[in-house]
């Protein structure tokens, strides 16, 4: 009960959550009389535990487990213990048993380990293909069209000239960023993409709140499917502001050269 309540705290609720936990184990082995079998029921809270990936609630649980043992041990051994020489040395014991949680935990702990590099890596390329698109001045999103639900890369945002904080992507809001003359077309190219599979590219103008306008290069297609249903719609979207100057700098010059 207390670790719900401390939910919102993840690693005070993590570690009540670990005596809690440990605290059934050495009921139970009291409850046996110290029965042998019994203290296994231990090594499986360690793991379940170790699943938490945080040192604290592990360290923590590690040294219940001894001090536990040992306190145990000696003031009430019978209820620890079940065998004459664990009687006679409670500590001693209690850290071998100690020894034992910490190497049936070794796999957990380096498959911890490896999980944390994991993410690690998958962070840090999620960083690098921010940087990459900010470069780019490219975007990325992806619409579950199942849930309706939108994601938009870090960049897309600031494509589109708003703030996650302010703003939830949705396909009507995304419109609404639009010029109207380009709307409907946007809305006609997904449709048609949903309806057939087709993927679209075309140059939209976008119209962020502040009033700025940016031409922008927007992809999309399905890209997962349920059964004959689209499911998953990706794209991305990149700002040619600077190639559409470009072209109309190009076609003005060109216009001087033509007779009336």
């Amino acid at each position: 009960m207390v670790a719900t309540v401390q939910r919102s705290h993840r690693r005070a609720s993590t570690a009540v959550a670990a005596l809690g936990l440990f605290t059934c184990s050495a009921v139970l082995v009291h409850l046996s009389g110290g029965v042998i079998e019994m203290h296994f029921h231990y090594f499986v809270m360690v793991g379940v535990v170790t699943l938490h990936q945080d040192w604290r609630p592990f360290l923590m649980a590690i040294g219940y487990f001894v001090l536990q043992h040992g306190l145990a041990g000696a003031l009430v051994p019978a209820t620890v213990y079940n065998h004459q020489s664990a009687i006679d040395h409670p500590w001693q014991w209690a850290g071998v048993h100690g020894l034992f949680i910490v190497g049936m935990s070794a796999a957990g702990i380096a498959s911890w380990k490896l999980n944390e590099a994991l993410i690690q890596a998958t962070a840090d390329r999620e960083e690098q293909l921010c940087e990459a698109q900010e470069v780019a001045k490219l975007g990325s999103w992806e619409w579950d069209v199942s849930t309706g639900e939108v994601t938009w890369s870090r960049e897309l945002y600031k494509l589109m000239g708003v703030d996650p904080e302010d703003f939830t992507p949705s396909p009507d809001a995304i419109l609404s960023l639009l010029h109207p003359d380009d709307r409907d077309i946007l809305a006609a190219d997904m449709r048609r993409s949903l309806d057939t599979g087709t993927s679209y590219a075309h140059d939209f103008r976008g119209m962020a709140p502040d009033g700025t306008v940016r031409w922008l290069h927007a992809r999309g297609a399905v890209t997962a499917w349920d059964s004959a249903s689209a499911r998953v719609m990706s794209g991305t979207t990149q700002d040619v502001t600077g190639r559409k100057r470009a072209e109309a700098e190009v076609h003005d010059a060109l216009s001087l050269l033509v007779p009336p």
